[in-house]
């Protein structure tokens, strides 16, 4: 992680997260949006599958973290990966692999809570956005109205956008995000931004500065 003293000034040198670091792997770490709560997939000791969803939490964003533990009700016995909670904070969004109740290879799914100190529900199939194929990486805009994967469905890889019109009802059917096809080739991990005006993803493309560099996409 790296940190800055105000939104004004830059970061400083990134340093390992030891509270959420361990000898196996660990990805995809997710803050929430009041910095009290962070999850994480990781394949450590104590999962049921090969990869699980952990959680952490702590009293303050001064404090360290809390001891991550594996989310028992949420996780599968394949692979559960990309967390990513909605900033209302009552609803978790992951793409595990191989569940059973899913539809592909990998799907999206969503687990809610009636509130912040409660136990996350069963997890359930995002309807419309799913495919027979591989979806994953989702990301949420801060309102929660727009939804955004990368999948490998049809005849070759996108990343795709879907939208609703409010927190409880479903997205509609996804679009390609078309301004990222260039890419695609050599694209990972698209995130979009908060408000929903940027995209940003890893990619090696010529005249990056290292093997795998980030960039971004602007709304028009």
């Amino acid at each position: 992680m790296a940190t800055r003293a105000t939104t004004k000034t830059t970061f400083q040198a990134g340093a390992v997260l030891a509270q959420a670091s361990s000898a196996s792997n660990d990805t995809h770490f997710f803050e929430s949006a009041n910095g009290l709560e962070a999850f994480l997939s990781s394949d450590r000791s104590g999962t049921i599958g090969g990869v699980d969803i952990f959680r952490a939490t702590r009293p303050s964003t001064t404090d360290t973290w809390g001891t991550f533990t594996s989310l028992a009700n949420v996780n599968s016995t394949g692979g559960d990966f990309d967390p990513h909670l909605e900033s209302d904070g009552l609803t978790l969004w992951f793409d595990p692999a191989g569940r059973s109740d899913g539809i592909g290879l990998q799907d999206i799914f969503y687990a809610r809570r009636p509130g912040l100190a409660a136990n996350f529900s069963a997890p359930v199939l995002a309807a419309n956005i799913n495919s027979t194929a591989n979806d994953w990486n989702v990301s949420l805009t801060d309102d929660g109205l727009v939804v955004v994967f990368q999948s490998d469905r049809g005849a070759s890889p996108h990343v795709y956008y879907a939208i609703r019109s409010d927190r409880n009802s479903s997205f509609g059917a996804p679009l390609v995000l078309t301004a990222l096809d260039p890419y695609m080739t050599k694209l990972s991990d698209p995130f979009v931004s908060p408000d929903g005006c940027a995209v940003y993803f890893a990619a090696e493309l010529s005249g990056s500065a290292g093997y795998s560099d980030t960039y971004l996409v602007n709304a028009n």
